[in-house]
């Protein structure tokens, strides 16, 4: 969209040029001729404008993709931490499957100490 500014500017100047070299021709001509370059002008002016607003648009969709990038990075970061971090003895952590959930050394331990808690304690 640069160049295209550029284009603009370049031939905005060089209408303003035609416009003082225009000065040799009858007054009637001469009128005519400025109110055609005013028009180019005008038009030229309107279409930088317009030019301008859709690049500030597209620098902020931009800056805005920039930080939604951002954020979805360290989502995943966050979720792969929370993956690698799960422990073994829920369902779809790191080191379990489920074929071996119920061989997990933890379930194993907690197996251990309820069937202690379940047995009833004598008395002597």
């Amino acid at each position: 969209m640069e160049p295209v500014v550029e284009a603009f500017t370049l031939r905005v100047e060089e209408l303003k040029q035609w416009m003082m070299l225009r000065s040799l021709g009858s007054s009637e001509e001469l009128r005519e001729s400025m109110e055609y370059l005013h028009a180019d002008l005008d038009t030229l002016e309107r279409e930088i404008l317009v030019v301008k607003r859709h690049l500030a648009k597209e620098r902020e969709a931009m800056q805005e993709a920039h930080h939604v990038s951002n954020l979805i990075a360290q989502q995943t970061s966050r979720l792969q931490h929370i993956g690698e971090n799960l422990p073994t003895f829920v369902p779809g952590g790191a080191q379990a499957t489920p074929n071996d959930a119920s061989s997990s050394p933890a379930l194993k331990a907690f197996g251990a100490a309820a069937a202690n808690i379940a047995q009833p304690v004598l008395a002597t």
